[in-house]
This record gives structure tokens, sequence and C-alpha cells, in this order.
């Protein structure tokens, strides 16, 4: 009848309508990414005061506050978290802003982040958190900082490896060192020479920081403990 003709003449039109509107948020986005690779804060601030949605997340469900923790782009961290980013957004890996700068050893944008109230603690989907991730990468600095802000000194990945089982496992004397002076629980006796194939263990495998910006699902699989 008419009435149902009607209906679908209309349903085309409505469904052009919210591409055009789908592809005008992702244009959007894209442009305030680009502010935020750049750390051009101004252009920021004009596309947040033109109503763009701060915590809008691409493909890798990254928002602007993420991917600025991620590249250091600290004074863009600043301005976000002012705009009132989730400074607790995780990406689709599972991993926080803190995270992000964390393991790409961007100590300021960490610093910023935890002053303004972010979590020390939100693991990744594979269970670590930021400190197991800076340990893993030899940043004692930055992991100095997340234990003064809350972080626990044996926290666990999902198959139960502490950063300093990891640490002593792959040689790295310094990280080991650092921990053991914070009050990790020892491995081994404490030996530094502990192996876990001798033992009859996995080996945990080298930790490769995996980003769902430049890595795809099969790559990040790859960095499981």
């Amino acid at each position: 009848d008419r009435a149902s003709t009607a209906v679908g003449r209309i349903d085309p039109i409505r469904r052009r309508e919210n591409w055009l509107i789908c592809a005008h948020r992702s244009t959007d986005r894209e442009s305030l990414f680009t502010a935020v690779e750049t750390d051009n804060t101004h252009q920021i601030a004009k596309l947040l005061k033109r109503g763009i949605d701060v915590d809008a997340r691409d493909e890798n469900d990254y928002t602007a506050l993420l991917l600025a923790a991620e590249t250091g782009a600290t004074a863009s961290v600043g301005t976000l978290i002012k705009a009132g980013a989730d400074y607790d957004a995780r990406d689709s890996f599972g991993r926080s802003a803190v995270y992000a700068a964390a393991v790409g050893g961007k100590d300021a944008a960490v610093e910023k982040l935890l002053a303004a109230g972010a979590s020390p603690t939100n693991a990744d989907r594979d269970g670590r958190g930021p400190f197991w991730a800076a340990c893993a990468t030899r940043d004692t600095k930055i992991a100095a900082r997340l234990l003064q802000a809350g972080a626990d000194v044996d926290e666990q990945d999902n198959n139960g490896v502490t950063a300093l089982r990891y640490a002593v496992a792959h040689g790295n004397a310094d990280v080991a060192e650092f921990l053991r002076a914070h009050g990790a629980a020892e491995v081994d006796g404490g030996r530094l020479s502990y192996s876990p194939a001798a033992a009859g263990e996995e080996v945990p495998e080298t930790f490769t920081n995996p980003s769902p910006r430049s890595a795809g699902e099969e790559s990040a699989g790859a960095a499981s403990l």
C-alpha cells in the first residue's frame, strides 16, 4: 500500500543520513587525532569547542588521550584531561593511557596522568599492569613512579609471572635489583642464574609491547607469556 511504499522510500534516505553522520564523526575524530600527533593544543581546543567528542574512538578503540599518552604528547595530555577525557579508557588490547605511556617510556605523560587521578594498576588483556610492563622494558624510573602511586611490586600477569621472575629469567640484573630493593618476593632463592627451563617451567617470552595501532591481533598473540 501507499504507507508501506512511503516507508520504503524513507528508509534509504535515513540510511544515507546515518552514513553521512558517521562519516562526519570519523573525519572529526581523525582531525583530533592528527592534532594530538603534532601536539597542537591550540587545534585540539578548537576542535573540542566545535563539539567533537573528546573520547571518540577509532577502530582500535583508541581515544585521543590514549594516542597522546603513547606518543608522549604531554601538552595534549593536559589539554584533553582538562576537557574531561576519560583517563582510564582502554584500547582493544585493554591498555590504558598510563600503560601506553609507561611502556613507551613517556615519563612526563605518566606523571601528568597519575596527578589527574588515573589508575596505576589497570592491567591489559594479558593481566599486565603498567608497572609490570615498565619493568619488562627496563624503565625503573617510571616503575618507581608507579609504585609510589600505588602499584603492586608483586603483581602477576595471567600466567602468574611477576616482574621479578621476568627480570630474573631474562637476565635483567638492574631491574631485579630495583625490584628486590622495593621488597619484591624472591624467586628461586634469589639466584639471578635461575633458569625456568632447567626447572621444567616455561620460559617467559620476550615482552614486545604490542599496540593495536602498530600490530594486528596475530602479532599481539606472539607476545603472550
